[in-house]
């Protein structure tokens, strides 16, 4: 059907949205503009947010909001149990499923809604994103797709930590899928029903959270007085306790193994690579220079060397 000399789609992919959120403020709108051009309908679990993340949600078309209910007071099951048993009340409604937290961008890299509907028609009932830890040097400012302006990361297999695990389900068909048992975090998945993938996976995470050191270091914190005792007893969330130090290592270990993620073209990407190249430099002789200077070399050079690589 054309209206106006556009045509209209009238079979559009049904895709419903699970996500849940607190004080995401600043993230959101890169959120919305993200997911809101193919996504039929937002489900978001808000766990009390005070900095306007509510106010911003209500004003956005096809959103949800859902009210949280810790169980056991523990923030970190209270997300578990959301993202296993919310998703169904769209069975009947969605053609698929996606479940994220608000700085987890699914990327493809051609047009996600027609590659969905691509393995729809190919019977494809559950899609693994490839994870990536991205990073940039400043909190952005633009009004672009972070995934169009941010787009330096780093594969989840060539890190350490919470990082490597960024490789997880994040798409599904609800009528397929009975049960999807996800763990904390949604790491690691035991869906049951009718489960068929890809030969290949074409989609990636790109994960925000190193949008510069100090954001990195303030949301730290902030997701640390989010933790219920509960959570800290059991060693739930337990990055979130790291001290502003080992943030700021984790950040720089990011930038100094980074690469383009989201292609876009060789002169535009050699652009990116450049920009970063100096801190690159910058932090890998910082490294190295922590390396010499931790060395058991005799206590006169220990002394001469620490003062020849003090970069702080």
């Amino acid at each position: 059907m054309k209206t106006g000399g556009l045509a209209i789609r009238t079979n559009r992919t049904r895709i419903h949205l699970y996500a849940n959120c607190w004080n995401e403020i600043r993230l959101l709108p890169y959120f919305m503009r993200h997911y809101a051009p193919f996504i039929t309908k937002f489900f978001i679990l808000d766990d009390g947010s005070t900095d306007g993340s509510v106010d911003f949600l209500t004003q956005q078309a096809n959103v949800e909001l859902l009210a949280a209910n810790r169980k056991g007071n523990s923030y970190i099951e209270q997300t578990r149990n959301f993202f296993n048993e919310a998703w169904k009340e769209s069975r009947h409604d969605a053609d698929w499923i996606i479940t994220c937290n608000i700085d987890e961008h699914l990327y493809h890299h051609h047009n996600i809604e027609a590659y969905l509907q691509r393995c729809q028609q190919d019977g494809i009932t559950i899609l693994r994103a490839n994870g990536h830890e991205m990073v940039s040097l400043h909190f952005p400012t633009t009004q672009s797709r972070l995934c169009d302006s941010l787009r330096f990361g780093v594969p989840a297999e060539k890190l350490t930590g919470p990082s490597s695990l960024l490789t997880k389900i994040m798409v599904f068909n609800p009528l397929a899928i009975e049960e999807m048992n996800f763990s904390v975090g949604r790491h690691e998945a035991e869906p049951t029903g009718r489960v068929t993938y890809p030969d290949s996976i074409e989609l990636k995470l790109l994960h925000y959270k190193f949008l510069g050191a100090n954001y990195a270091i303030q949301r730290y914190a902030e997701l640390r007085a989010c933790l219920s005792s509960a959570d800290r007893q059991n060693g739930r969330g337990s990055q979130y306790l790291w001290e502003a130090r080992m943030i700021r290592q984790n950040y720089e270990v990011l930038v100094i193994k980074g690469g383009v993620v989201a292609k876009a073209g060789w002169i535009e990407d050699a652009k990116l690579w450049l920009a970063f190249l100096p801190y690159k430099l910058i932090f890998l002789l910082r490294k190295i220079g922590h390396r010499i200077s931790s060395f058991p070399w005799p206590k006169a050079w220990r002394r001469l060397l620490s003062a020849g690589w003090r970069w702080r």
